[in-house]
């Protein structure tokens, strides 16, 4: 296999799963009695006095309305809220993540969320190295675990204004 081939493989969980794909931060939070939880595989939850809003409005609640991201041991690659501004990603780039037939055979889309290929630059990371240059990403440690902390709109405009501007540098991709 090419590197077509190859890539991130998730598996779609039933809605009831006990466990989900987010880990056991997301998970406990979930279980809390005072977290309000939406519907489907793709559901969002929420607490406080916005927890409600949150659930019903989604990621799209959170970013419009000052929203953070608190990141635990990962960076920006974990970052769900930065598909949001992906459509206006040009299709030759969405190519190169397209999985071929072989792997289309192997995990259908019904009951898998697959990305492939492999892009000279990982986009993120450059947004993620901007964020930090203009003072968005506050960095800090719980532990020995790192912690990420920044406005989510800020990050994902930075990562709209880049696509929009030239994304095939962004991706390293040369046409």
């Amino acid at each position: 296999m090419d590197c077509k081939e190859n890539g991130i493989k998730i598996k779609a969980l039933p809605e009831n799963e006990e466990h989900t794909a987010m880990g056991l931060i997301a998970d406990t939070f979930r279980k809390r009695r005072d977290t309000v939880m939406g519907d489907g595989i793709f559901r969002i939850c929420g607490r406080g006095a916005h927890g409600t809003e949150a659930v019903t409005g989604g990621l799209d609640y959170a970013i419009a309305n000052g929203g953070k991201a608190v990141m635990f041991g990962v960076d920006i690659y974990k970052l769900t809220a930065m598909h949001y501004v992906e459509g206006i990603t040009p299709k030759e780039i969405n190519a190169v993540f397209e999985p071929g037939a072989e792997v289309k055979k192997i995990y259908p889309h019904d009951e898998w969320f697959i990305e492939t290929g492999h892009p000279p630059v990982k986009a993120w990371y450059t947004i993620q190295k901007i964020a930090y240059e203009r003072g968005l990403i506050q960095d800090g440690k719980i532990g020995s675990c790192t912690v990420m902390v920044f406005n989510v709109y800020d990050v994902i405009l930075i990562y709209e204004a880049e696509l929009k501007r030239d994304p095939f540098w962004l991706w390293g991709i040369k046409r």
